[in-house]
C-alpha cells in the first residue's frame, strides 16, 4: 500500500517500522493521543533512520488529521468501542484493518451500519489468549450479516482456522465449567450459541 495511518496504544511504533522496511507501505503516519507514547515511537523511528517515511502525529484520533494521501488505516490494541468513536470521525475510503480487544460485535454492527464490507478477518493466538482482526472497505452493496456472522466475524466462520475452532473449543469448555457450579438459563444459551458456530455452514 502507498499509505497508512496507524494509531495503536502498545506497540510503541514497532509495527509501522516493520510495514517500513519489508516494503509493505512507503509512507506511514504513526498516531498516539498521548506525549509519551509518541516520545518512544520517535525514538524508535530515529533508531532506524525513518524520519522520512514515518511521520508521527499527537492526535486524539482523527481529530488533527489533516492528510489524505494514506489508503490504509490500522487500530489496534484498544476496544471495539473505543475504534468506533475513532472511526466516527474518518471521512476517508481507506481500507481498515481493525484489532479490536472487545466488542468485537459491536464493531462489526457499527462497520455493517456505516458501508463497509468485511472482506478478510484472522485470528492470531498466543498461548490462551486469542486476537481478531478485522479488514474492512466501503462498499456500495447492501451487505447482510447475521448475529452469528456479527458475533464471530463471517470470514472466520466460513473458513473455520483451526485457531478459531481451538478459540470456540475453549469458551465452550470454560462455559461448561461454569455450568457445573451453577444452572443458569443464560449459560446453556451461551453454550449453544458457541456450539451453533462450530456447526455453521455458509
Amino acid at each position: 500500500c502507498n499509505g497508512v495511518l496507524s494509531q495503536s496504544v502498545k506497540d510503541k511504533c514497532l509495527f509501522i517500522i516493520y510495514l517500513i522496511l519489508n516494503n509493505i507501505s512507503n509512507k506511514v503516519y504513526a498516531v498516539d493521543n498521548k506525549i509519551e507514547p509518541l516520545k518512544n515511537s520517535i525514538k524508535n523511528i530515529k533508531e532506524y533512520n525513518l524520519e522520512e517515511k514515518i511521520i508521527p502525529i499527537l492526535s486524539d484520533g482523527f481529530k488533527n488529521i489533516t492528510q489524505k494521501d494514506f489508503n490504509t488505516i490500522t487500530i489496534s490494541g484498544m476496544g471495539g468501542e473505543t475504534i468506533k468513536e475513532i472511526l466516527s470521525l474518518n471521512d476517508t475510503d481507506a481500507t481498515l484493518i481493525l484489532e479490536p480487544n472487545t466488542n468485537q460485535y459491536s464493531l462489526r454492527k457499527f462497520l455493517l451500519l456505516e458501508g463497509y464490507e468485511i472482506v478478510d478477518e484472522i485470528i492470531s493466538r498466543d498461548k490462551d489468549f486469542f486476537y481478531f482482526i478485522i479488514k474492512a472497505k466501503r462498499t456500495s452493496q447492501k451487505m447482510n450479516y447475521s448475529d452469528l456472522e456479527l458475533f464471530f466475524g463471517p470470514i472466520l466462520l466460513r473458513n473455520k482456522p483451526q485457531d478459531f475452532i481451538d478459540y470456540l473449543n475453549k469458551y465452550i469448555n470454560d462455559l461448561e465449567k461454569n455450568l457445573s457450579k451453577t444452572s443458569s438459563p443464560e449459560l446453556l444459551k451461551k453454550i449453544d450459541f458457541y456450539k451453533e458456530a462450530l456447526k455453521w455452514n455458509s
